[in-house]
């Protein structure tokens, strides 16, 4: 296991990175255009496809109706359960084989920052990275 076998990136106003190998990537990736398929399917049901409060619905019948929706997708993502998981399978395995250049979108390598001052704590398993930067976290109580 080398640098070049993470893609890993600070969260956006934390002090966490996150990282994942290039098969979970690729499995990551995968599900998440099958879960883009369904959505098409079903238009509007996802919690980030549902439009602002409809103000002609009281608090109780908007609730409602969010989680008949939400009910529905994921019993579209439960009918899809038995065809993602080879489809999915596939996509890990062939993340093995595959250079982050065929993985990602752009076509390009990622860039690495090895500019670490040193300050952060770090967790790595086959599969994932995770950091955390030490002068982020809140003091130790005597």
């Amino acid at each position: 296991m080398g640098l070049d076998d993470f893609l890993a990136c600070r969260i956006p106003g934390t002090e966490v990175h996150l990282g994942m190998s290039r098969k979970l990537f690729a499995a990551c990736e995968r599900l998440r255009e099958e879960d883009l398929a369904i959505a098409q399917r079903t238009p509007g049901l996802r919690a980030e496809d549902q439009p602002a409060d409809d103000q002609e619905l009281s608090e109780d019948a908007q609730e409602e109706q969010r989680l008949t929706q939400r009910r529905i997708f994921r019993e579209r993502q439960e009918e899809a359960r038995p065809r993602l998981r080879p489809l999915l399978r596939h996509a890990y395995d062939r993340g093995a084989t595959s250079d982050w250049s065929d993985l990602l979108r752009r076509r390009q390598e990622p860039e690495l920052d090895l500019e670490s001052d040193g300050g952060l704590l770090e967790a790595v398993t086959p599969e994932t990275y995770l950091a955390v930067s030490r002068y982020g976290l809140p003091p130790a109580r005597a």
